[in-house]
């Protein structure tokens, strides 16, 4: 009855040897592994198992049974870095052979054959095709593992870490406490976003419904809060200077700070919708009034990077 099992004495202590310059350097045959199987195997026999098997042999039988694109070494060790197959062959008990078969970078393979009542002759065949099974299996070579599809969440945190640029325009419209009328308008603005803030400029043209004309600058610094790669939400604040007024009147300057609120949906690789909330007050510097800001904003992105 032939049993096969599996495991490296003389291999694994080469592999373990030369894993310990992994750090520094990677071992010269982990290179070429992942392009083609070593051709190249090294068998070696334990004192007592040489003492019933020939070494010369079974070297001449697993090279029989592999074929002449496998060279089988007349020494059984070399350098430690060496692309080759490792062969161990050692007797745990008087009719169990161990065969331990290793290549640098896989896993070490142990087959035990059962030679009991038969003759050298004979088990030293039986080894030599337990041995040649063994490397058969370590010299297919390894497939490249398929490239992993980043998942929502990484991608999500590619793109906040990543610097960018957008350029919106945006509808807007407002109720002006102070002023107790609504404007109605359009702005234009171009955002810089990096981590942890984003930084933007805008520039806005509203009219209101008696008549008068609101046109400002902003400057405004926002948070970004990622829930996937095409939705986000933007949290900030801005202070913007404006002027008021209407058409052939003296313009008055107006104050207003406020927070922004704004919920980007992807429509495209490289634009949003964006529904924005922009709460405030206005200052009115002339007449020394503060009122309350209550603004609302539909826009259309493009970011770019």
């Amino acid at each position: 009855m032939l049993r096969f099992r599996l495991i490296s004495c003389f291999a694994f202590a080469a592999a373990i040897s030369a894993g310990r310059f992994a750090h520094a350097e990677p071992p010269v045959a982990a290179l070429p592994e992942a392009e083609a199987p070593p051709k190249l195997v090294r068998v070696g026999l334990s004192k007592r198992a040489a003492e019933k098997l020939s070494e010369l042999r079974v070297a001449r039988l697993v090279e029989l049974q592999l074929g002449g694109d496998v060279q089988v070494a007349a020494e059984p060790v070399g350098p430690l870095d060496e692309f080759a197959l490792r062969v161990f062959i050692d007797m745990k008990e008087a009719t169990l052979v161990e065969v331990q078969v290793q290549v640098i970078g896989k896993r070490v393979e142990t087959r035990t054959v059962d030679v009991s009542g038969l003759p050298w002759e004979v088990a030293t065949r039986f080894v030599a095709i337990a041995t040649s099974e063994s490397l058969r299996s370590l010299m297919v070579p390894r497939r490249k593992p398929r490239p992993r599809s980043p998942t929502p969440d990484e991608i999500a945190a590619k793109l906040a870490s990543e610097p960018s640029y957008e350029i919106n325009g945006a509808l807007e419209a407002a109720y002006v406490g102070d002023a107790s009328t609504a404007v109605f308008g359009s702005r234009l603005g171009i955002t810089f976003h990096q981590r942890p803030l984003s930084e933007r400029l805008s520039l806005a043209w509203l009219g209101s419904l008696d008549g008068s004309l609101w046109f400002e600058g902003d400057v405004a610094a926002l948070h970004r809060f990622w829930f996937g790669p095409d939705l986000r939400l933007k949290v900030g604040a801005g202070f913007a200077l404006a002027g008021v007024g209407s058409p052939g009147v003296d313009v008055d300057p107006w104050l207003r700070a406020h927070a922004i609120a704004e919920l980007d949906v992807r429509m495209t690789p490289s634009s949003f919708f964006v529904i924005g909330l922009d709460p405030g007050i206005t200052v009115d510097p002339a007449r020394e009034t503060v009122g309350p800001w209550l603004g609302g904003s539909l826009a259309f992105t493009f970011e770019g990077r």
